[in-house]
């Protein structure tokens, strides 16, 4: 894993350096040249600064769009629809050329794909997922989860890489026995890891206390990502704050990450973390997530 992860930094520090070297004044060769290479038609002669940016997100699994701007300290109301199309609408808008893209090739959802790997070897548990969506393209294929979403299983082309059971319910509504039924189809496990990965920002932590009850796992994996600067409702994203952290002691556990991830891996997580904060843009839907917390549930004496 940590050659992977060193690799991964050198990909998204070598973005970074295009980041600094492409002015603004190239977003709009830079939107016609994406949209060409898009529509699989010829690409004109390019700019050496554009034509840089086009081949690195075609090699990485990145995307240009759009939506290439991040807000540092512009609230979502003040934005105005037209301000995803002109880098100049908004005062202090950052030119950010490069985009995540919910891709299985993406090296940040490799890494995803990589730590969710590492919790099912060393628990060889079964994963409960509330609102699991669009990651089961970016799991390991020999895990098995269970997915609590209303909306149930996502529309096609989505492609499911592991085994998944489906629990049509909000999780707040949800009973352990239906949780319990649903791991029973995925066969007999002896731990249970609950995968906060959003759902933490959408409960109330008294929501969330009891939702970990009912679920009554012996393992919590809370995640992190490090989308930002974009002015879209951050309702459901991943992250790990101290009140979270408090909940997680309350309900009786104990964070063991370092049983997990040697020293060098969390540096390296943390810094891949940092890098992709510091200069993608972000589209709202699918956040990846690198920061990750392992707790273990408290035996008692």
């Amino acid at each position: 894993m940590e050659e992977l992860l060193k690799r991964t930094k050198e990909v998204l520090e070598q973005g970074r350096a295009l980041k600094q070297i492409i002015p603004a004044s190239s977003y709009l060769e830079l939107k016609a040249a994406w949209q060409d290479h898009l529509h699989k038609r010829p690409l004109p002669r390019l700019s050496p600064a554009v034509e840089a940016v086009v081949k690195y997100a075609v090699e990485h699994s990145f995307n240009v769009t759009n939506s290439h701007l991040a807000w540092p300290g512009i609230k979502p109301e003040a934005v105005k629809p037209s301000s995803h199309y002109d880098p100049q609408v908004v005062p202090g808008a950052e030119f950010r050329p490069l985009m995540f893209a919910s891709k299985p090739t993406s090296p940040i959802l490799r890494v995803q794909k990589e730590v969710f790997r590492r919790v099912l070897t060393r628990t060889k548990g079964v994963f409960v997922y509330p609102a699991m969506g669009f990651d089961g393209d970016c799991v390991p294929a020999e895990a098995k989860f269970v997915d609590i979403s209303p909306d149930g299983p996502p529309m096609p082309p989505f492609h499911v890489a592991a085994k998944v059971e489906y629990v049509q319910k909000k999780a707040e509504e949800t009973t352990p026995n239906e949780i319990d039924a649903a791991k029973k189809k995925l066969g007999d496990f002896k731990n249970t890891v609950l995968v906060l990965k959003g759902i933490q920002s959408i409960l109330s932590q008294r929501d969330l206390a009891s939702f970990i009850e009912r679920v009554s796992p012996t393992h919590v994996m809370a995640m992190e990502t490090p989308a930002s600067g974009f002015p879209g409702r951050t309702i459901g994203f991943p992250v790990i704050t101290p009140e979270l952290e408090q909940t997680l002691r309350n309900t009786g556990f104990v964070e063991k990450t370092g049983d997990y991830f040697s020293a060098n891996e969390r540096k390296l997580l943390e810094e891949i973390h940092a890098l992709a904060r510091d200069h993608f843009a972000w589209g709202s839907g699918h956040f990846p997530a690198v920061r990750v917390k392992i707790y273990e549930k408290r035996i008692k004496a």
